[in-house]
């Protein structure tokens, strides 16, 4: 047994082993297998960091002044918005391997017409170079059925050597001296959720379940395809805190607008279309059929610096994707990671380098 184990189960309060098939076992991991590793949210390259939402009942965003973001954000009630990347880690208490058959997303609560407050954009790091083993889920689902993407990723870094490359089941495994690292990507567009994450498994050829998240201490989730005020977290301003940004208007995240948006007929091509961002002056702007792209300049960021590349939907223009204008214009990264095609961008600005 390795001394990470060995601390694991010290930790979870002994080596049990639990041989009862179908057996769920409680957050401290009552079976063979141990989670090692569990976060929600997590920075993920494909997703994005994470935007939090506050509820109704929640504070208002001018309590938060002087407060890191995040810490204060949850604990204040707030929960993720729209989508939430879990990432897991897994090992078993000895070198004997376990066999995950299936991923399961299960609902505790869901509330259809629910719509938050606010939203939040924090600062949080950045995603590393590495390709990855993920899955997905969709919680607006009536049954919601776990897609496997594989081996996801453009970077550079090579595949994470623990990510598993095999299908579910026979080459989905874990042991002690060979963990298992994977993420799970949860969307909500509308309505919020309380849900937890269950993995059925085999060992020594028994059946077992582990389940992340309780109806008492659920993962959580909120989504609308309505406008919500933004917020972004401003550290530079005295005094630091949320400021609201009305460059951004929802829903811009890709697969949550409503298809018949997305062929709307563009608006005006001129300044006063383009929404306006505090203590910054628009310097560029160039519109081509449903798209526009748009550079400030002021104070909107630690380069002075922003391009933004907006999109018509239901008559307005609304944000898709930015990025700093330091070295240039938006990258090809920051265009993919929106979920749009940068060839398609390529086609209408044909002057514009994506770097």
């Amino acid at each position: 047994m390795t001394h990470l184990l060995a601390l694991i189960i010290g930790t979870v309060g002994g080596s049990y082993v639990w041989r009862i098939a179908n057996r769920i076992e409680d957050e401290l991991g009552q079976g063979p297998l141990v989670v090692v590793t569990k976060e929600w949210p997590t920075v993920n390259c494909e997703v994005g960091s994470p935007y939090y939402a506050m509820l109704p009942d929640g504070p208002v965003p001018t309590n938060f002044k002087y407060k890191q973001p995040v810490t204060y954000l949850l604990a204040s009630g707030a929960t993720i918005f729209r989508d939430g990347v879990l990432e897991l880690r897994l090992v078993t208490r000895d070198e004997i391997p376990a066999y995950v058959y299936k991923i399961e997303v299960i609902k505790f609560k869901e509330d259809k017409a629910a719509q938050p407050a606010w939203v939040a954009g924090t600062p949080e790091g950045g995603c590393g170079g590495e390709q990855y083993r993920a899955f997905s889920a969709d919680l607006n689902k009536n049954d919601v059925y776990v897609r496997d993407l594989g081996i996801i990723g453009n970077k550079p870094g090579g595949v994470d050597p623990e990510a598993p490359t095999g299908p579910i089941g026979t080459g989905f495994t874990t042991a002690a001296g060979d963990p298992v690292h994977f993420y799970l990507n949860l969307e909500a567009c509308s309505g919020y959720y309380e849900f937890g994450v269950r993995l059925q498994y085999t060992y020594r050829g028994d059946k077992y379940v582990r389940q992340i998240g309780t109806p008492a201490e659920p993962l959580r989730i909120i989504g609308t395809r309505n406008d919500v005020p933004y917020y972004n977290w401003i550290s530079t301003y005295d005094p630091p805190g949320l400021r609201q940004d009305p460059s951004y208007s929802w829903p811009f995240l890709k697969g949550c607008a409503e298809p018949s948006l997305q062929s709307s007929v563009p608006p005006g091509c001129d300044k006063s279309s383009f929404p306006p961002i505090e203590s910054a002056s628009i310097t560029k702007f160039v519109c081509s059929g449903v798209w526009a792209y748009v550079e400030y300049e002021g104070k909107v960021n630690v380069h002075g610096r922003q391009a933004v590349l907006y999109r018509a939907e239901s008559g307005r223009w609304r944000e898709v994707v930015w990025g700093s204008t330091s070295h240039g214009s938006l990258t090809k990264s920051d265009v993919e990671g929106a979920g749009v095609n940068p060839d398609e961008i390529a086609r209408a600005f044909p002057d514009l380098t994506l770097s």
